[in-house]
């Protein structure tokens, strides 16, 4: 799954929280940025899936650039529901 307008006024790493929920064990995803790079995210169990409300927010330092960049996330261990990404040194 790839979000394609993760936009950021600065390059340099930024932490990106990842908006999910996960019913199952521990999880990770392979996520890669611009096509490039091997980065994992984390995310423990949340106890549900997003449709009873069990979301959480897990976050991961990417390297962005300044502009739009392509973030992608790839099965890693298990899974979990992924709703949104954000830039959290941006809020």
């Amino acid at each position: 799954m790839s979000f394609t307008a993760v936009r950021t006024d600065a390059t340099g790493t930024h932490p990106v929280g990842i908006r999910y929920a996960n019913g199952l064990g521990p999880a990770t995803h392979m996520v890669t940025v611009n096509g490039a790079g091997a980065y994992t995210a984390s995310l423990p169990p949340t106890g549900g899936w997003g449709a009873n409300g069990m979301w959480n927010v897990a976050f991961v330092d990417l390297p962005l650039i300044a502009g739009e960049n392509v973030v992608t996330f790839g099965k890693g261990v298990n899974y979990a529901e992924i709703d949104f990404v954000f830039i959290a040194d941006e809020l």
